[in-house]
């Protein structure tokens, strides 16, 4: 957990410059591409751009940090990183409750009329090792530096563990609000009107900041893995996203 005296104003400069680059970076390239037909940027998965935009919260943690402390206390933190002494049970955590979740929220899915909710990934078993441990593994876990690493610990000084879990898990999923309407990420390819789907995501994304609420910081990004490899990479409402990358490369 952090241990530097970070302030509510601090958690609001770390909020500001998440939400200015993830959102801001892409609203004003998208601003210059209609006035000059010939720029031309992609927020396509996995491109540079993705990256810098899923990593927002990690680097806007690292400069807060950095500002308030200096670069010994960042470096403090990502040594944090290297913990991969978790207690069994937090891993089958990880690796069990959390693909039961994601499927409780595919059944929900389904039941409000998304045909495609189940299924497994369709590409070869190298593709899938691919997109989980390279792909998967390098985007969403580092975005768990910012938010459970720095902003939870700070709104557990103010709320208790379960009204700081919600309130983040709120944050983090407004947070993802624009993939709903960017054609090539999963969000906008669920099928759902946004009526439906955006209430949806941030229920889920609650529910996991509650399970996640569970996990300290040295033991965060061990079982973060774990989570995005058995929860995302396996169902196909997330395993399409790398088909298609394997699409546009083969």
């Amino acid at each position: 957990m952090l241990t530097a005296p970070f302030t509510n104003n601090d958690l609001l400069k770390f909020f500001l410059l998440t939400f200015g680059v993830s959102w801001g970076l892409p609203s004003i390239l998208f601003v210059i591409a209609q006035i000059d037909p010939t720029f031309t940027f992609s927020l396509e998965l996995y491109s540079p751009l993705y990256y810098v935009v899923v990593w927002s919260p990690a680097f806007s943690a690292l400069v807060v940090i950095a500002k308030r402390q200096g670069l010994g206390a960042v470096m403090l933190f990502i040594r944090r990183l290297f913990h991969w002494r978790v207690g069994f049970r937090r891993y089958a955590l990880a690796l069990i409750l959390i693909p039961a979740l994601y499927f409780a929220a595919s059944v929900l899915m389904w039941t409000s009329g998304e045909q495609n909710a189940f299924g497994f990934y369709e590409g070869t078993f190298i593709q899938f090792l691919f997109a989980a441990v390279l792909l998967r593994a390098t985007a969403g876990p580092v975005e768990e530096l910012g938010w459970r690493g720095f902003a939870l610990p700070i709104l557990q000084r103010k709320y208790s563990g379960l009204v700081a879990a919600i309130l983040l898990g709120a944050i983090w999923g407004i947070w993802h609000m624009p993939s709903f309407v960017i054609g090539n990420l999963y969000q906008s390819t669920v099928g759902l009107p946004l009526v439906f789907s955006m209430p949806i995501f941030i229920v889920q994304t609650i529910a996991m900041s509650i399970i996640l609420l569970f996990y300290t910081m040295a033991r965060l990004v061990a079982c973060s893995l774990c989570f995005y490899f058995t929860g995302q990479a396996i169902f196909s409402i997330h395993g399409r996203e790398e088909q298609r990358f394997w699409q546009h490369r083969l």
